[in-house]
């Protein structure tokens, strides 16, 4: 399999070159491209290429403007640090999109995704549904980068037990009993995760399924959780929020 990188990093660049020779499928480099003027011109020449990897951010402006030159045939593959393109990538086709940095898990999973498709070519209405479906299909959160001084350190939604709000700052617990910043209001919080692992259960809280150790039944129609591996142990469910609770764990 032939695939482009298009990349402004250089370290990003060398990074997924590395992880896609320890994909499954063979993958041969067609070439390693850092800007909107030299991607144009690759495509413009008709280089066979079966996958490009595309970060959204390039020296000299947002990949967006590559397809406002041409038209790509080729099956795109965002990178990037910036979930917040991700409708604009999908307008333009894109397969997947996946969010820095990026794990040897997601890469394959785009790969496989790829191979997929390629069974549907015909007839050609089987794949603008596949892509469609795909597309359209809620986009959630499977980690986050939290800052660690000067580190960065990538945690999976499993490993969270809550997110909670404080002086106006938001952070997530961690299943070890830490807390980190996040630069994320609980509001979007709510659009990026799984609404069958994941509850806001009052103004400040929004809780995983599977850290809830206890519910009792508490007064003025409120219930009280006990919440494994967090030193808060006891968090309310607001009455506001008490029959959507009881609906979201009956689910």
């Amino acid at each position: 399999m032939r695939v482009l990188i298009v990349e402004n990093e250089k370290t990003a660049a060398l990074r997924l070159q590395h992880l896609l020779v320890d994909c499954e499928e063979p993958v041969e480099i067609a070439g390693v491209l850092d800007s909107i003027k030299d991607t144009v011109s690759f495509f413009q020449q008709d280089k066979p290429v079966d996958l490009a990897f595309m970060d959204i951010h390039l020296e000299d402006g947002l990949s967006f403007d590559i397809f406002n030159q041409l038209e790509v045939k080729t099956p795109i593959v965002f990178t990037t640090a910036h979930e917040e393109y991700a409708l604009n990538a999908f307008k333009v086709h894109s397969i997947d999109y996946l969010l820095k940095p990026i794990m040897l898990p997601d890469l394959q999973q785009a790969i496989d995704k790829y191979k997929q498709l390629l069974h549907y070519l015909h007839p050609p209405k089987q794949v603008i549904d596949d892509v469609r479906n795909a597309l359209l299909a809620p986009f959630y959160k499977n980690r986050f980068v939290v800052k660690i001084g000067d580190h960065l350190r990538s945690i999976v939604t499993e490993n969270i037990v809550c997110f909670f709000s404080d002086a106006k700052m938001t952070f997530l617990v961690t299943k070890d009993e830490r807390s980190y910043i996040i630069d994320f209001s609980l509001e979007q919080l709510e659009a990026c995760l799984h609404p069958d692992k994941f509850f806001r259960i009052n103004r400040s809280h929004i809780v995983n399924i599977h850290y809830i150790e206890d519910i009792l039944q508490h007064e003025s129609n409120r219930l009280l959780l006990t919440m494994k591996h967090t030193k808060k142990e006891e968090i309310f469910v607001s009455r506001e929020r008490v029959s959507a609770f009881k609906v979201w764990l009956g689910q």
